[in-house]
């Protein structure tokens, strides 16, 4: 990759890679913890660390929703 792209680049391609997975893992937190107040299974997580993830990161996705939303047209 560096070769191709060089190193800056390079560098850059893997931290907006790492922003996607954290982003993505924080997701699937929230939605995981959204379930086990609808009464859903989760067969795997932790309650309180879901917990705290909701209550720090439900403002973030729920703003990056409706902003997803709002430029698709969705609203």
């Amino acid at each position: 990759m560096i070769k191709y792209y060089g190193l800056e680049k390079s560098k850059a391609i893997l931290t907006y890679i790492y922003l996607i997975m954290v982003g993505n893992l924080t997701g699937n937190t929230i939605d995981a913890f959204e379930a086990r107040l609808k009464g859903l299974n989760v067969s795997k997580g932790n309650l309180l660390f879901e917990f705290l993830l909701y209550i720090l990161g439900f403002p973030i996705h729920r703003a990056l929703i409706f902003k997803y939303n709002r430029k698709n047209k969705l609203i």
